[in-house]
């Protein structure tokens, strides 16, 4: 890992989640320059709202102090966390309208394969009974 400044344009954050431990809480989202998107990774809730504020007003960003670490499928991710600093950024990047999502996508089951890696969606669920409980009166 190392500390480095990254830019880029925020083209989206997930809500906060908790760990599988439930001991910690950790967002995750996008940072695209237009040619190159790379999956960040925070632990704080300030640099969180900041990161929202970016990604809503599509302003973009410097992610100073930051740590880019080497992920498990061998891709880089940006670690933020509380000792990052997050400003605008002087830097102009053509980024595609497609790669800015803010919001979740609202989708179907069987348009699941086609979603891109990290693409935040919103599920919803149903379960329906096959057959109803007997009348045990």
């Amino acid at each position: 890992t190392k500390s480095t400044t990254v830019h880029g344009l925020v083209t989206n954050v997930s809500a906060i989640l908790k760990s599988r431990s439930g001991q910690s809480s950790y967002y995750h989202g996008q940072l695209s320059d237009g040619e190159t998107t790379i999956r960040l990774v925070g632990f704080d809730s300030k640099n969180y709202a900041t990161l929202v504020r970016h990604c809503r007003d599509r302003q973009l960003a410097a992610l100073t102090n930051c740590q880019l670490k080497k992920a498990r499928n061998h891709d880089f991710e940006i670690i933020v966390h509380q000792f990052t600093k997050i400003g605008a950024s002087p830097h102009r990047f053509d980024v595609p309208d497609d790669a800015y999502r803010p919001e979740p996508l609202v989708t179907t089951l069987d348009k699941i394969p086609d979603l891109k890696a990290y693409q935040r969606i919103t599920v919803t669920a149903s379960q329906g009974r096959s057959s109803l409980p007997a009348d045990t009166g």
